[in-house]
């Protein structure tokens, strides 16, 4: 399967498709493209009557930094120069868009399971892809982190979906101080379901994969579903992505951006001010 990123490495053994982030210099930072692999991993994969699953893992000790930030900046450019002829959208095919298409609604919509194999650090979409992943599978080493408030902007995704795996108290703290906290305390909170060593954790996903393609393909896509029914179902007039792109337009998000780029700490001006 050809994904159209030269960031993802992709490769198919017994039925599954292996997934891997490849931008070690970067992080494993997600661009559009990278994005969009995702995405079309997910859709390609549902048509494909011989793959039964799909695991999304990084290179080395990173499993995703999360979204690249230059192109983040870009999107404020966009904003600027929004017009009817050029909207500035989160989503969509036109050139002011952030993403081109919907990369964690694909996982969560996705008829066929999706494993993610976090070895690393995964903050920001990496941490979203881990969260919608159908199981997650965590190295020793792995650290989880929302940091979107630190750069002044909101996650479409997060604050509806975390709180169902975490619970709304822990959810909130994890969203409102961008701390990271370790595999072993996403193990007790309900956020992964298997935490390994760290040399283990490839091994270990292609045990667990051993035991899920016993079982009927038709009964694992039935099930997904209906516990998906309990995320929310990602449509674009959602209030989501609504208040997301209203913080991606605010002063917050042009200060918190400028402020990373330039490495320095944000100056937040009240609103009203």
């Amino acid at each position: 399967m050809a994904l159209g990123s030269e960031y993802v490495r992709y490769e198919r053994r017994r039925g599954v498709g292996w997934l891997t982030l490849d931008r070690p210099q970067a992080l494993n930072a997600l661009t559009r493209d990278m994005y969009e692999a995702l995405h079309r991993a997910c859709v390609e994969g549902d048509a494909d009557p011989d793959l039964q699953a799909t695991v999304i893992t990084g290179t080395g000790d990173v499993f995703s930094a999360g979204g690249d930030v230059k192109q983040g900046i870009e999107f404020l450019r966009a904003i600027e120069r929004d017009d009817d002829s050029h909207p500035a959208t989160l989503f969509g095919a036109g050139p002011g868009s952030y993403l081109p298409v919907d990369p964690i609604v694909a996982i969560q919509r996705a008829r066929k399971l999706v494993i993610a194999a976090v070895n690393g650090l995964c903050q920001g979409g990496g941490f979203m892809t881990a969260m919608v992943a159908d199981l997650t599978i965590a190295s020793e080493r792995a650290t989880f982190r929302v940091p979107e408030a630190l750069l002044g902007v909101v996650d479409p995704w997060v604050a509806s979906r975390l709180p169902l795996y975490v619970g709304m108290e822990r959810a909130k703290r994890i969203m409102f101080m961008c701390r990271p906290f370790s595999a072993q305390e996403a193990l007790a909170w309900g956020f992964v379901s298997e935490v390994v060593a760290h040399e283990d954790l490839l091994t270990r996903v292609d045990a667990l994969l051993d035991e899920i393609l016993r079982t009927s393909p038709r009964a694992r896509e039935a099930y997904k579903a209906a516990a998906n029914r309990l995320l929310p179902d990602g449509s674009p007039d959602s209030p989501d992505y609504l208040g997301a792109d209203a913080v991606f337009r605010s002063g917050d998000a042009r200060e918190g951006m400028t402020a990373f780029a330039e490495k320095r700490a944000p100056s937040w001006v009240p609103e009203g001010r």
